[in-house]
C-alpha cells in the first residue's frame, strides 16, 4: 500500500484495521484551527521540547483546521493515530518527509525516520512565532500548567486534546493531542498536490503499518 492510500485511509471516517488484538475502527475528530503567521510550522512534544525547530518547507499563512484520527479498539481503548493540518481542500498527489534544518534523508538507514521525540505522551502543532511567544514571554511552569489543565478538561477514555490561544490580537495558538501509544519518536509528512504545492501536514503516530489500512465497506 502506498503512502497515498495509507493517509487517505487514516483520515477516512470508519476505516477498519485488523490488528493482533482485534478490529480497530478509525474515527475523525476536529481539534479546532491553527493560526499560522510566519509560514513555518513546528511539530513537537510541547511539554518537554517546545524549543524544537520548525520544518524547512514554508506553508501558507492563515487559519487552518486540525483533524485527529482516533483509533477505537474493541477493549474501549482510544488512541490518536494521526494529526492532520490542512492548508487547502485539494487532495495530496504525493507525500514527502517533513524535514528540519540539518535533516538529510540520504543518511537514514532502512526503517529509520526523521521525527520528534515524545516524552510526555503529547504532540502538537504550532507556528514558529507562537513558539517564540511561549519561550520568550511565558514562565515554563505557567505554560505547562495551562496546557495540562486543558488536556485534563478534554480527557476522554485514554486520550485528550487541547487548543490554547496565547495572543488574542494575532490569534497565536497551539493545538496539542495525545500521541499514539505514548512516548516514542514520530514522523511527520507534507502532502503535495499535482503542482508540488503543499496542501497538508500529517504527524503519523505509527499505530499501524503502511499496508494495514483498508477502506470502510460501502453500502
Amino acid at each position: 500500500m502506498s503512502q497515498l492510500a495509507y493517509f487517505a485511509g487514516l483520515f477516512s471516517e470508519g476505516t477498519e484495521v485488523d490488528t493482533e488484538i482485534g478490529r480497530v475502527v478509525l474515527k475523525t475528530r476536529p481539534a479546532g484551527t491553527l493560526t499560522v503567521t510566519s509560514g513555518r510550522v513546528v511539530a513537537c512534544d510541547p511539554l518537554t521540547s517546545p524549543e524544537t525547530e520548525p520544518f524547512t518547507r514554508p506553508v501558507p499563512a492563515g487559519s487552518f483546521p486540525v483533524t485527529l484520527s482516533v483509533a477505537h479498539f474493541e477493549d474501549g481503548d482510544r488512541r490518536v493515530a494521526g494529526a492532520l493540518l490542512r492548508f487547502a481542500g485539494r487532495e495530496a498527489a504525493t507525500w514527502e518527509p517533513a524535514l528540519r534544518p540539518g535533516d538529510d534523508p540520504s543518511e537514514l538507514e532502512e526503517g529509520e525516520i526523521f521525527g520528534y521525540p515524545v516524552d510526555s505522551g503529547t504532540g502538537c502543532f504550532m507556528d514558529e512565532e507562537t513558539e517564540r511567544l511561549v519561550l520568550d514571554h511565558m514562565e515554563p511552569e505557567a505554560f505547562t500548567d495551562a496546557l495540562l489543565a486543558e488536556l485534563e478538561r478534554t480527557f476522554e477514555n485514554t486520550w485528550s486534546w487541547a487548543n490554547i490561544e496565547f495572543d488574542p490580537d494575532s490569534g497565536a495558538n497551539l493545538v496539542a493531542f495525545s500521541a499514539g501509544l505514548g512516548d516514542d519518536h514520530y514522523a511527520s509528512y507534507f502532502g503535495l498536490d499535482a503542482d508540488g504545492e503543499v496542501v497538508c501536514l500529517v504527524t503519523d503516530f505509527a499505530l499501524f503499518e503502511f499496508d494495514a489500512l483498508e477502506r470502510p465497506a460501502s453500502g
